[in-house]
């Protein structure tokens, strides 16, 4: 935890954890783009909220998936470029009809599905980074000939000095944080 007495701590508070570990994935992803490249991010959830912000700063092409048209509005508003509505159609093929094959993909959700969405996607060269815990078995059917030296790996948390990033990057104002407070009476 580092002092910020400076931040208002409703807005700190989510920075800590739902900024930080998209923050560490991104910064991960960042030598695997160009600004010719695409970043698809899936579940517009928290994390992905963030993860959206993070993405667009990169200067990549940013693809938001989720099921919810809501989240999706707000993931256009936080700088997604393209967006796409999971629940109708195949996923991967609509990503690769707007985009088509992305240098990174990561996976909010982390789901069995959701996976294997940003496995299909991802072209030569390309990363998947799995951040949801969604209870999936981390299984892929994995095919050589779609795509080669395609790598994966988990992102859980950050270090301190990312979190440094991320709170410089709020008292700049280049993050909306959108907490909500809720009263100890209105958890169930």
């Amino acid at each position: 935890v580092l002092p910020a007495p400076d931040m208002n701590p409703v807005d700190a508070a989510p920075l800590t954890d739902a900024a930080l570990t998209p923050y560490r994935a991104i910064e991960r992803a960042r030598e695997h783009l160009t600004p010719a490249d695409s970043i698809v991010l899936v579940g517009i959830g928290g994390l992905g909220q963030f993860g959206v912000q993070f993405a667009s700063m990169t200067g990549a092409q940013v693809v938001a998936v989720d099921q919810d048209p809501a989240k999706l509005a707000v993931a256009e508003r936080l700088g997604a470029d393209v967006t796409i509505d999971a629940s109708s159609g195949n996923v991967p093929l609509a990503i690769k009809d707007a985009v088509g094959e992305v240098a990174v993909a990561v996976d909010f959700v982390g789901k069995d599905v959701t996976l294997q969405w940003c496995w299909n996607v991802l072209g030569t060269g390309g990363q998947l980074f799995i951040v949801g815990i969604g209870g999936g078995s981390y299984e892929l059917a994995f095919n050589p000939l779609m795509g080669s030296e395609i790598g994966a790996a988990n992102v859980y948390w950050g270090s301190i000095n990312q979190l440094r990033d991320v709170l410089d990057l709020a008292r700049a104002d280049r993050l909306d944080v959108a907490a909500e407070p809720v009263g100890f009476d209105d958890l169930t």
